[in-house]
């Protein structure tokens, strides 16, 4: 169930403004998701990617010009500035300089460099979690029961100060470049624990610093192979506290993707999140992991709270996202927040390198 609902968005302005393979398969990788529509950043307008497997929200672009084309217009100007005696500054200069004035200058730059590892198919999702080299790789989940309550300065996790007082941190920009034309999901890792998919039962007790109330609404549960895969098929059934407080709610059966290699997600379809129950919008906490069939594989089992959807369909190019003008809208990043990146959506098996630059503004 979906509590935000807007009309459909014109398909073929979508296919224009991020391609026709970028924007089918945003689309259906979000086909299941039980959460919001999903903010899709660096559309012009409000555009999300649905759970029913559509578009929906209000796309101002696409008329001529894409994304592509816009953000090369973008560098474009921000070079000729530069070379003009300026400073090279690839935000929205205006907007960013209104807000820098509202909050007394209180930006932040986010860098991040991230090469992920090849994968077993194209549109396969990666958490790039444990991957290097800015910042270092991230660890494992700690053992069941206690796991690892995941919060900023764990290694992995992009840096940034938390806002003071009562100021809250929002993304205003985001230039993002990979090898291979892909999609970044940015979210928050809340929690995180290693499962055996050997065990019919592994009981979890710890409990996320974040998101413990109805605000756990577009968190979701995920995994990543941390010991390979055998050939032994076996599903996995989640035990979970839903976004209300509700809890031993047991999520339907799932099949893991027998063979899974190391550093890939473990899932079938969809491909990076376990479904929840009818009506559930979100899981606070795991309370048990279980798997069937005698699999010696081992995951890195995680919760995480989705945040945003960075689309790059060309690569080798920097793509400016506007976090102000979109449906990312100055999405929150919350106090300690975890910050992680995954590929939602790549167009090749290949390993892919992602370069990119946030712009966050507390106030």
């Amino acid at each position: 169930m979906q509590l935000l609902k807007f009309p459909s968005v014109h398909a073929q302005r979508m296919e224009r403004w991020l391609g026709p393979e970028m924007a089918e398969g945003l689309v259906r990788q979000a086909k299941g998701w039980y959460g919001d529509p999903i903010p899709v950043m660096g559309v012009p307008g409000r555009v999300f990617a649905c759970g029913d497997g559509d578009y929906c929200g209000s796309i101002q672009g696409g008329f001529f010009a894409n994304l592509a084309t816009y953000s090369e217009d973008k560098i474009r100007r921000a070079l000729k500035k530069h070379a003009a005696g300026g400073y090279l500054n690839t935000g929205f200069g205006s907007l960013s300089d209104l807000i820098s004035e509202a909050t007394g200058g209180k930006m932040q730059h986010i860098y991040y460099q991230k090469t992920g590892a090849a994968k077993p198919a194209a549109a396969y999702c990666q958490n790039l979690w444990n991957k290097g080299a800015v910042p270092s790789a991230g660890s494992n989940g700690g053992a069941a029961p206690g796991g690892t309550v995941n919060a900023k300065g764990d290694a992995g996790s992009l840096p940034f100060s938390n806002p003071a007082g009562s100021d809250t941190l929002h993304i205003t920009t985001w230039t993002a470049q990979a090898t291979v034309a892909n999609t970044v999901m940015l979210v928050d890792r809340l929690f995180s624990v290693s499962c055996s998919h050997n065990s019919a039962n592994i009981a979890i007790t710890g409990v996320p610093s974040r998101y413990q109330d109805t605000t756990a609404k577009n968190s979701f549960v995920s995994a990543r192979v941390t010991t390979v895969l055998t050939a032994t098929a076996h599903n996995i059934t989640l035990t979970y506290m839903d976004q209300d407080g509700n809890t031993a709610e047991a999520a339907p059966a799932i099949a893991a993707r027998v063979s899974s290699a190391v550093d890939t997600i473990p899932l079938t379809t969809p491909s990076w999140f376990i479904p929840l129950n009818a009506g559930d919008t979100g899981v606070r906490k795991i309370t048990n992991w279980a798997t069937s069939g005698a699999n010696t594989g081992v995951s890195d089992v995680f919760v995480a709270h989705m945040l945003a959807l960075c689309p790059i369909p060309v690569a080798n190019m920097p793509i400016v996202l506007d976090g102000i003008n979109s449906a990312f809208n100055l999405v929150e990043i919350k106090t300690n927040a975890c910050l992680m990146l995954m590929e939602y959506f790549a167009t090749a098996t290949t390993a892919t390198t992602h370069t990119g630059l946030i712009q966050v503004v507390s106030g």
